[in-house]
């Protein structure tokens, strides 16, 4: 009996074991997975936060420097963007020169710039801190320049086409099995009320 309830236990316990390991094995597959669709967009957040951190740094140097802000400003701007647009170059696998690539990302960074100030004008004269209005405004802003930047600073027409087809078939299958589960939900309330009718009237 004993010898019985031994194997009976190291079975269970081999089990457990197996079931933890492949769950284990799915869970690390899946993360994997998750980090290698996301990468790109992991680099770029890297390149951005370490191009800020840049940005902040000089800034303050050359302010305890120099002097004065425009001037400050200025150069560690100038600096960051340089920094940012060269790492980017590698996050987008640029497919250009260098030239007419940096021309494209210059008028793409003047863009963002010019609608981050409007957004933060609005966003304060409404009663926002400034501190949350820019933290909103470049919030809001990311994925526009992460996409101006994909497609059009470093990839081509051709590349934003594939993406948009694939962004409406995603939608479209989304839609779809939205209206699906949906439908199936309100035939299933509306078969629970028809039941509860009939026993009533029962």
């Amino acid at each position: 009996m004993n010898t019985n309830a031994e194997l009976t236990a190291r079975s269970a316990t081999r089990t457990q074991a197996s079931a933890m390991s492949a769950f284990a094995t799915s869970a690390m597959r899946k993360a994997t997975q998750a980090i290698r669709a996301n990468a790109r967009v992991l680099r770029y957040l890297a390149s951005s936060l370490s191009s800020t951190a840049v940005d902040y740094t000089l800034l303050l140097v050359f302010n305890a420097t120099i002097g004065g802000v425009f001037l400050p400003v200025a150069l560690a701007r100038v600096s960051s963007c340089t920094m940012n647009y060269t790492m980017n170059r590698k996050v987008f696998n640029a497919r250009g020169g260098v030239v007419a690539t940096a021309i494209r990302y210059a008028i793409m960074a003047a863009s963002v710039m010019t609608m981050s100030y409007l957004m933060i004008q609005a966003l304060v004269s409404a009663g926002m801190a400034l501190w949350m209005a820019s933290l909103t405004a470049s919030s809001s802003l990311f994925i526009v320049n992460y996409l101006g930047q994909n497609f059009f600073v470093f990839g081509t027409l051709a590349d934003f086409r594939v993406f948009i087809t694939e962004a409406a078939a995603s939608v479209s299958l989304f839609a779809s099995r939205a209206a699906t589960a949906c439908a199936s939900t309100i035939r299933g309330i509306v078969a629970r009320l028809r039941g509860r009718e009939l026993v009533l009237a029962a």
